[in-house]
């Protein structure tokens, strides 16, 4: 077999070859064109360097790159002297897990809970990331008064809840 043969596929040129691996989904692409793919695929260049770019899928995040002289994350310049191989690595997004945050006003007196997404009268719901801690205020119409939270570890108008689960919260308003 001669050197050319090890160096290239069928034309004497270069050759890049361009993996994916990874759980994610994603394609590679490169300038100048050539390189084009999803699991793997080659192409042979005449020229001296190649950059490649990987995409993600709306799904997937790019991890990273290895071999060729590539690394980290960011368009990847190959130099193109002999076969060269280079590895996309794909993984799926972390999807954190949203929780619903209920809130309601209830007794015989007027006014809003707000907050962030929060802002209704009677009742209302909101779908937060686990962790999240977001301010929600009972705010009594002129004569009216709050009277207190059951749900909510706050004897103010304000409250903040984190949320590891589903979370709900009453704000009492009485007439003035």
């Amino acid at each position: 077999m001669d050197a050319g043969a090890d160096n290239a596929i069928g034309n004497g040129s270069p050759t890049l070859v361009v993996r994916r691996e990874g759980d994610g989904s994603g394609s590679v692409i490169s300038v100048p064109a050539g390189i084009d793919c999803g699991p793997t695929c080659a192409a042979s260049f005449k020229q001296t360097t190649a950059v490649l770019e990987a995409i993600a899928s709306p799904d997937s995040d790019f991890t990273g790159w290895k071999g060729g002289g590539c690394g980290g994350t960011a368009p990847c310049l190959v130099p193109l002297k002999a076969l060269t191989t280079v590895t996309a690595t794909f993984t799926p997004k972390l999807i954190s897990p949203r929780f619903s945050l209920t809130v309601a006003r209830v007794g015989v007196g007027t006014g809003i809970v707000t907050g962030g997404s929060i802002s209704c009268g009677t009742s209302c719901t909101s779908s937060l990331p686990e962790g999240a801690s977001l301010t929600i205020t009972a705010i009594a119409d002129p004569g009216s008064l709050f009277a207190g939270w059951n749900g909510c570890p706050s004897a103010t108008g304000s409250s903040s809840p984190s949320l590891t689960g589903p979370y709900s919260a009453v704000a009492a308003v009485s007439a003035g």
